[in-house]
């Protein structure tokens, strides 16, 4: 029986974690072991980083972490996608986000998630072209950081994998007025110019 992709990570992320033991903190570190870690074992693994987290990517899934405490505080991390996709999942719109299951292995939590292929520009301009009247609205309504490299691919159809940017997440988790320039800029609708 074929194991699941989150199965696998499971797997893989207890191998890796020796390695990576003491680097969660350096996206330059981890980068440099992965990539010494693909070369000695044949297998394609990139390691990706934003303001907040890591992502070890495979040919099948993600694994992401927090690395830095500050910025997740301020635009989001992991936690902030799981508590968005459960929101997005009750309000009807979870098809639209690649599911992300946290994992906890020696008491550090981990976020798994399917690999999704490609960016949307293959068939897309921008995220916006795939999503229509409710889903439009919704996207524009949460969504902080939408553009062309959070989304993709998954069993032939476009998904958002990078949502920890979002409206929700800033309103509960005590969004700080003053830094509005800074969150403005994330948002996804624009006003039009003529």
């Amino acid at each position: 029986m074929k194991s699941s992709y989150t199965e696998r990570a499971a797997r893989f992320l207890r191998t890796i974690y020796p390695l990576l033991d003491g680097h969660w903190n350096s996206p330059w570190e981890c980068r440099r072991i992965m990539s010494l870690y693909s070369c000695e074992h044949s297998r394609k693994v990139f390691v990706r980083s934003g303001v907040s987290r890591i992502a070890i990517i495979t040919s099948d899934y993600v694994i992401k972490f927090d690395y830095n405490e500050r910025e997740v505080n301020r635009v989001g991390g992991c936690e902030s996608e799981v508590e968005f996709y459960q929101f997005a999942k009750q309000e009807g719109f979870g098809y639209l986000f690649a599911e992300i299951t946290p994992f906890i292995y020696n008491g550090r939590t981990f976020y798994i998630m399917p690999r999704v292929n490609g960016v949307g520009r293959v068939e897309y301009s921008y995220a916006e072209d795939f999503l229509e009247g409710e889903e439009r609205a919704f996207a524009d309504e949460y969504l902080n950081d939408l553009h062309d490299e959070n989304y993709g691919w998954y069993h032939k159809r476009p998904v958002i994998f990078d949502y920890a940017c979002n409206q929700l997440w800033l309103d509960n988790h005590g969004y700080n007025n003053s830094d509005s320039d800074y969150y403005s800029s994330y948002r996804t609708h624009t006003e039009e110019v003529s």
